[in-house]
């Protein structure tokens, strides 16, 4: 039976959950445990205060509130909150910081063919 928004599905990494390797969601992604390696989700990614990730994040829009040591890539936003901490950089549509951030927050849209066009510094 084929859904109309594989999009509205939530994938969780629950606590005590440790994942090395890539995590693929068709639709969002919940991080409250650990993932190491990388992560690629069509919906939204959101970790909580627990999450803990060292890995590259590709989604359509990011939320912060644990740790991660990687770049983050967002059609979309960005939210850093002042609970996050992350070491990486920023490449987004709109980038909202209060935590810890090393590393360089980058605005960028994508081009008529697909591709993101960098647009400059936040």
């Amino acid at each position: 039976m084929a859904r109309a928004d594989d999009r509205s599905e939530v994938s969780v990494v629950g606590r005590g959950a440790r994942i090395e390797g890539t995590v693929v969601a068709a639709g969002s992604l919940r991080v409250e445990g650990e993932v190491r390696g990388a992560i690629t989700a069509k919906g939204d990614v959101l970790l909580s205060p627990e999450g803990r990730v060292e890995a590259n994040i590709e989604a359509r829009s990011i939320t912060l509130a644990g740790q991660v040591r990687g770049d983050l890539t967002a059609e979309g936003d960005v939210v850093a909150p002042a609970d996050s901490r992350l070491d990486g950089n920023i490449r987004a549509h709109n980038v909202q910081v209060g935590g810890a951030v090393k590393g360089a927050p980058l605005r960028w849209r994508k081009s008529a063919r697909g591709g993101p066009i960098q647009s400059g510094r936040c």
